[in-house]
C-alpha cells in the first residue's frame, strides 16, 4: 500500500464517501453498496421489483445511477481497508481511494421518519376535543340540555341543509356557523322564547367526511375521517410520504384549486402548525415529487440529505441541520458536487473564512464536515505503575520531576532504577527512547538526570512484578514499523540470559552496555561478570559480528571502550557461570560460519578438555589463548594448570590441515593476559587433566561395623583399610554373607540381563507356538499350556543390583588377592549371624528352615515337599549367603544334591521345566537351548565372581 493511500485512510475515525447525487435527487436513502461493473449494474437493474407501492429498499432501480453514493461502516478497522486495498492496489481508482472516506454508516432524508409508526386502523377519530371555531356541518350531532322550568336533553343531528330540528323552537339554521355561534345562538332563544329555560349546548358525534389522498404518498386513495382532521393527520394515518415525494410543499385543494399548502420543515423544524389546515368533505390533498436535495454528513447536529426550496448558502444550510458540534473541523469542510453534468468533483468550503461559509450549494450537494484531528499538544503523559496516571498540561520548562514528584507518587514494587521516556519527533513523527534513572530524579530534582520535557513526551514507569518485554511489546512494534531498510534500523536489542527481564527493549540513542542491562533490571547473582557477549549484525551489510565484554571492567571505567555502545538490533548475552553457555549462542555460531565467504576461515575457536565450558566461541580481533580461557569460564579443578596444547590450523587449496602443535605455558598466561600469539580461525586449545588426579571419592560401609557411614577415600585403598578406619567388624557380623555393591558391576549385569531377557523371551514364545511332531506331548493342552502362557505374560525385566561376591574373612588379612582396591561408590553392607535357609521355586511348600549343620541342598527340598511335576531336578542351584551360585546339574539328582554344603543364609533355587522334549526333536531343540543357557551361565559366574 501506498504511503499516500495509508495517509487518506487514515484521517480519522469517521470520514465520507463520494455520493451518488441521482438517489439525493431521486430523494432515496443511501444504503451501503460496493462499486459496481456494468455487467452488475444490468444484473441488478433487472432483478429490481416493479411498482412504486412500497418505499425504495433497493440501491438500484431503472430510475437509479450504480454510483449511488455508498457510505462504509464505521466499524470497519482501517487495517481491514488497507489489508483489501493492498490486495488490489492496481485496481483500485483515485475515485475510490476518495470514497474510502468515512463520515456516516448512512445519510437518510430528512422528516421522513415521521412516519415510520403508521396506525393500523383509518377509522374516523370522534374522542378529540372539539374547539371553539370549529365549523358546524350536516351530519354533526349536538346535544342541547335544557333546564330550569323544563328539564329535556335533546342529541339532534344537522340535516343535509344544514338546519338543527328543535322541538321546541322548530328548525334552525346552523350550517357554516361556527360552535361557538351554534351554543350562543341557542342558548338565546330558549331564553326568549322559553321563560325560565336555560339551554347548555355539547358536541356529539362529528360528522365524517370523504378525503382523497394522491401523490407521492405510501397508500393513496379515499378516505373516511372526522370532521376535525386535519391535514398533517391525514397523511400520518395514511401512511405517509414515500421518499420520492416533497415534505415542502404538499397541497390541499379545494373545489379544483389550492387552498393551502404545508411545509413539513416548519412543523419539524420549528413546531409551526400553522399551516396545517382542518379538512373538508371532498378535499384532495396532493403530495409532489420531492425537490432539489442536498447532504449535509460529518459533524453536525443533524446529518441528514435536506430538500430545497431555493438554493441555500453553506451557513443557511448548517442551519438547517442544526448547526456544528463541538468537535467539526472548521478548516476542513468540503462540498461534493457534480461538475457540469458528467463528473465528480470536490470544492473546499473552509468554515472558519467568510467566502467559504457564503458558497451558494447546488442540488446534489453533500457538505462534508470533517472532525478536529484526533490528536492532542501540548501535554505530557504519565503511564504506568503509578498512583495517578494519566495526561498533564505541558508547560515550558517542564521536568520529569515536575510529573514524579515524590516517592509517594509510586505504587509499591516500582522500579526506581530504570524508567522510559518515550518521544515523538515533532519533524518527522518518529519514535524515540530515553532511559530515565528514577532514583536520581526523585534525589536531585532539576539535576542532570531530569530531563526537560517536550509535548507529546510519555514518561513510563514500570512494575519489577511484571515482564518488562510485555509491557513495552507494542512499543517494540511501533519500533520496528517505522524502521527504514537501509536508512533507519528498529531502535530495538535483545538482552538474553542471566538478566532479571529477558526479551526484546527499545533502545535508546547512544545507549551503552551498562544502560541496557539496567533497563533490564540487572544481573543476576549466577551471572559471569567476566564474560559476556554481543552479538552485532550489521545494518547495511547484514554480516554477524561478536564482541566480548567484562562486566567488572565495564562498572570500573563506565566511560570507556569496555562500557560498550549498542547499536540498533544488537543480542546480548549474560552467561550464567556454571550452566552450559555454548548452546545458548549455537543458533548465532551457525549463522557466523554460513556468512563467512568461500575461499576464507570462520572466525571460530574451539577449546577442549578441563575447561568449564568447553566448546566452540567466536573469534575476536587480537584474541590470545588468556581470552579464551576466560570465554571457557577458566579451568577446571583438575586441569594440569602448567601447560596446554594449541594446534593450528591452515586452509590450502580449499582444504584445512594441522600446521602446528605448540605447548603454551600457562603460568606465563597467568602472569600477562596480552602475552603469547594472536589466536587464528579454528586454532583449538586442549586443556590437559592432572596427572593421577583422583576426585572426590567415597565409600559406605553399612551393617555390623563398629563405626558405619560413609569414608572418603583416595587412590589405591583398599577394603581392608577402611574397615579398620571403621573400627572393624562387630562381635554379631557374619561377614560370609557380607553383600558388596560396585556401579561398574552393576552395569555390567544389567546389560547382561537385558541380553538373556530377550533371549529367554524368545524361546519361550517359540516352544509354544511350535508344530512340530507330537507338539501336544511336549506341551499339552490344559493346564500345563496355560502355565507355560501364564509364565511369558508375567515375565518382565530385571533390574540388577550390581553385587560382586568377595570373601570378607580373606579380605581382612589386608593381603593377597582376596583384598580389594576400592572404587568411588562402592558399598559395603555387612549382616549379622543369618540362622535360616530358604527353599523357592517348583517346590510343593515353598518356604524356609532354621539352618541344621550337615543337612545338604536335598534334604532341605524334601523338608519343602519335595519338587513338583514341572520341576527341572537337574537344575537346581543354590545361593550361598556370599552370592556365590553352586549348581547340581547332572547326574542323579539326589547323588548330587547330596553333595552341595549348604551354609546359613543360604537360598536353594528348583527352576521350572520349560519344555518336554521326545526323543525325535532332542538332538534339534537341546543344541539352541544348552546354547543360550550355556551363555547364561557363563555371563553369570563372569558378572558374580570377576571384577
Amino acid at each position: 500500500m501506498s504511503t499516500r493511500l495509508a495517509r487518506l485512510l487514515r484521517l480519522g475515525p469517521m470520514l465520507l464517501l463520494l455520493g451518488g447525487l441521482s438517489g439525493l435527487a431521486q430523494g432515496q436513502q443511501l444504503p451501503i453498496l460496493e462499486a459496481l461493473d456494468e455487467q452488475q449494474v444490468v444484473e441488478r437493474m433487472q432483478a429490481a421489483p416493479d411498482g412504486d407501492d412500497e418505499p425504495l429498499e433497493q440501491p438500484l432501480t431503472p430510475t437509479t445511477i450504480p454510483e449511488a453514493s455508498p457510505l462504509l461502516q464505521p466499524e470497519e478497522p482501517v487495517s481491514a481497508i488497507e489489508e483489501r486495498a493492498a490486495e488490489k492496489l492496481d485496481e483500485v481508482s483515485l475515485e475510490e481511494k476518495i470514497q474510502k472516506q468515512i463520515l456516516q454508516p448512512e445519510l437518510k432524508q430528512f422528516g421522513y421518519d415521521l412516519f415510520d409508526q403508521t396506525p393500523t386502523t383509518f377509522a374516523p377519530v370522534t374522542d378529540l376535543p372539539v374547539p371553539s371555531d370549529y365549523v358546524i356541518g350536516p351530519g354533526d350531532t349536538l346535544v342541547v340540555q335544557v333546564y330550569g322550568k323544563l328539564n329535556v336533553e335533546y342529541s339532534l343531528v344537522v340535516t343535509r341543509d344544514g338546519r338543527l330540528l328543535v322541538p321546541e323552537l322548530g328548525p334552525i339554521q346552523v350550517g357554516g356557523l361556527r360552535f361557538d355561534e351554534v351554543r350562543d345562538l341557542l342558548r338565546v332563544r330558549f331564553e326568549q322564547q322559553i321563560v325560565g329555560a336555560k339551554a347548555v349546548t355539547t358536541m356529539g358525534a362529528l360528522r365524517t367526511i370523504q378525503v382523497l389522498v394522491v401523490g407521492e404518498v405510501v397508500k393513496p386513495g379515499n378516505y373516511s375521517v372526522s370532521g376535525l382532521t386535519t391535514l398533517l393527520n391525514t397523511l400520518i394515518t395514511s401512511g405517509g410520504v414515500k421518499r420520492t415525494g416533497t415534505l415542502r410543499r404538499i397541497e390541499l385543494k379545494r373545489a379544483g384549486q389550492v387552498s393551502a399548502t404545508l411545509d413539513l420543515y416548519d412543523v419539524l423544524l420549528g413546531g409551526d402548525t400553522s399551516g396545517d389546515v382542518q379538512l373538508q368533505h371532498r378535499d384532495v390533498i396532493f403530495v409532489p415529487p420531492i425537490g432539489p436535495t442536498v447532504g449535509v454528513a460529518g459533524e453536525v447536529q443533524r446529518p441528514a440529505i435536506y430538500e430545497l426550496r431555493r438554493p441555500r448558502r453553506v451557513e443557511e444550510l448548517l442551519e438547517l441541520a442544526g448547526g456544528l458540534l463541538p468537535t467539526a473541523s472548521l478548516a476542513d469542510a468540503q462540498i461534493e458536487r457534480i461538475q457540469d453534468g458528467d463528473r465528480y468533483t470536490l470544492v473546499d468550503t473552509p468554515l472558519d473564512e467568510t467566502s467559504g461559509r457564503a458558497t451558494l450549494t447546488r442540488p446534489g450537494d453533500i457538505l462534508r464536515i470533517f472532525p478536529v484531528t484526533p490528536s492532542m499538544d501540548g501535554v505530557v503523559l504519565l503511564s504506568g505503575h503509578v498512583l495517578r496516571p494519566g495526561g498533564f498540561q505541558h508547560r515550558p520548562g517542564m521536568r520529569v520531576s515536575s510529573l514524579l514528584t515524590s516517592p509517594r507518587i509510586l505504587r509499591p514494587n516500582a522500579d526506581v532504577s530504570y524508567g522510559l521516556l518515550r518521544r515523538e519527533s515533532p519533524q518527522t513523527r518518529r519514535i524515540q527512547i530515553g532511559y530515565l534513572d528514577i532514583a536520581s530524579i526523585l534525589r536531585r530534582p532539576g539535576g542532570r538526570a531530569d530531563l526537560v520535557l517536550q509535548p507529546r513526551d510519555e514518561v513510563i514507569v514500570f512494575d519489577l512484578a511484571v515482564p518488562r518485554s510485555q509491557r513495552v511489546a507494542n512499543l517494540v512494534r511501533d519500533l520496528r514499523t517505522q524502521a527504514e531498510p537501509g536508512r533507519y534500523p528498529p531502535m530495538v536489542v535483545d538482552v538474553r540470559g542471566q538478566v532479571r527481564a529477558t526479551g526484546t527493549f527499545p533502545l535508546a540513542a547512544e545507549a551503552r552496555l551498562l544502560d541496557v542491562i539496567g533497563f533490564a533490571g540487572g544481573v543476576s547473582e549466577e551471572a559471569d561478570r567476566r564474560y559476556g557477549l554481543v552479538a552485532r549484525k550489521h545494518y547495511t551489510g547484514g554480516r554477524l559480528q561478536f564482541l566480548s565484554f567484562s562486566l567488572d571492567r565495564a562498572h570500573a571505567a563506565p566511560h570507556g571502550s569496555e562500557n560498550l555502545l549498542i547499536y540498533p538490533e544488537d543480542t546480548i548475552y549474560v552467561f550464567d557461570r556454571q550452566g552450559k553457555r555454548t548452546g545458548i549462542i549455537a543458533d548465532d555460531m551457525d549463522l557466523l560460519v554460513q556468512q563467512t565467504p568461500y575461499g576464507e576461515a570462520s572466525p571460530v575457536i574451539y577449546v577442549r578438555g578441563e575447561v568449564r565450558h568447553p566448546g566452540r566461541y567466536p573469534l575476536e580481533p587480537g584474541m590470545r589463548v588468556a581470552d579464551l580461557l576466560r570465554a571457557a569460564g577458566g579451568l577446571s579443578e583438575e586441569a594440569y594448570g602448567l601447560s596446554a596444547e594449541l594446534t593450528s590450523f591452515e586452509l590450502l587449496q580449499g582444504e584445512y590441515r594441522a600446521v602446528q602443535h605448540r605447548q603454551i605455558d600457562l603460568a606465563e598466561v597467568a602472569l600477562d593476559d596480552e602475552s603469547g600469539r594472536i589466536l587464528e580461525p579454528h586454532d583449538e586449545l586442549v586443556l590437559h587433566r592432572k596427572p593421577n588426579w583422583l576426585g572426590r571419592a567415597s565409600v559406605t560401609l553399612a551393617g555390623e561395623v563398629r563405626f558405619p557411614g560413609e569414608y572418603p577415600i583416595t587412590r589405591g585403598e583398599t577394603l581392608c583399610q577402611v574397615i579398620k578406619r571403621a573400627g572393624g567388624l562387630t562381635e554379631g557380623a557374619y561377614p560370609f554373607g557380607a553383600v558388596f555393591i560396585r556401579e561398574r558391576v552393576r552395569k555390567q549385569q544389567q546389560e547382561a540381563l537385558d541380553r538373556i531377557q530377550n533371549n529367554l523371551d524368545d524361546l519361550l514364545v517359540n516352544l509354544s507356538l511350535s508344530f512340530g511332531v507330537r507338539n501336544d506331548e511336549k506341551t499339552p493342552a490344559g493346564e500345563r499350556k496355560q502355565e507355560l502362557i501364564k509364565v511369558i505374560k508375567q515375565l518382565k525385566k530385571q533390574e540388577a543390583i550390581g553385587r560382586m561376591v568377595i570373601d570378607l574373612d580373606r579380605a581382612m588379612s589386608c593381603s593377597g588377592e582376596a583384598n580389594i582396591q576400592l572404587q568411588d561408590g562402592d558399598k559395603l553392607t555387612v549382616t549379622g549371624m543369618q540362622e535360616e535357609v530358604t527353599v523357592v521355586g517348583e517346590v510343593y511348600h515353598p518356604t524356609s528352615h532354621l539352618y541344621r549343620k550337615g543337612l545338604s541342598s536335598a534334604d532341605y527340598v524334601d523338608l519343602s515337599g519335595g519338587t513338583t511335576v514341572l520341576a527341572r531336578r537337574d537344575h537346581v542351584f543354590v545361593m550361598q549367603a556370599n552370592g556365590e551360585i553352586v549348581s547340581v546339574r547332572g547326574g542323579d539328582w539326589t547323588h548330587r544334591a547330596g553333595r552341595v554344603s549348604v551354609t546359613p543364609g543360604a537360598t536353594i533355587y528348583v527352576p521350572l521345566n520349560v519344555d518336554r522334549m521326545n526323543k525325535l526333536e532332542a538332538a534339534q531343540s537341546w543344541t539352541q537351548i544348552l546354547y543360550h543357557l550355556g551363555i547364561t551361565a557363563a555371563s553369570l559366574n563372569t558378572v558374580g565372581l570377576f571384577d
